[in-house]
């Protein structure tokens, strides 16, 4: 079963077991279109899913009888999420003996 597959079956599970009355959907990161039938070109936008994630966190904590879909491209930020971030991760890290968190 090819991945898209996989991802509509888990929405209609998702659908199927459904206990609220709304459900919304929330779609995170950039687009891309390809200009050709033979995809080497294509116009994309760049967004990191920072609004979408907050929009997110905010029907899951204050809407009580909705449940959210949340579609997103891989390198885009996630809710709940927001303000992690992996980049420095290693700056914050004492290395002399054994790794540790500085204080």
């Amino acid at each position: 079963m090819i991945q898209i597959e996989k991802n509509l079956k888990a929405v209609d599970d998702f659908l199927a077991n459904l206990k609220t009355k709304h459900v919304i959907v929330v779609t995170a990161g950039g687009t891309s279109i390809p200009l050709e039938a033979k995809t080497v070109r294509s116009i994309e936008n760049f967004s990191t899913g920072t609004r979408s994630s907050l929009c997110t966190e905010h029907f899951l904590k204050e809407e009580n009888d909705c449940s959210v879909i949340f579609l997103y491209r891989s390198d885009c930020k996630r809710p709940f999420n927001v303000d992690v971030s992996l980049d420095n991760v290693y700056d914050n890290m004492d290395w002399n003996d054994s790794p540790s968190f500085k204080s």
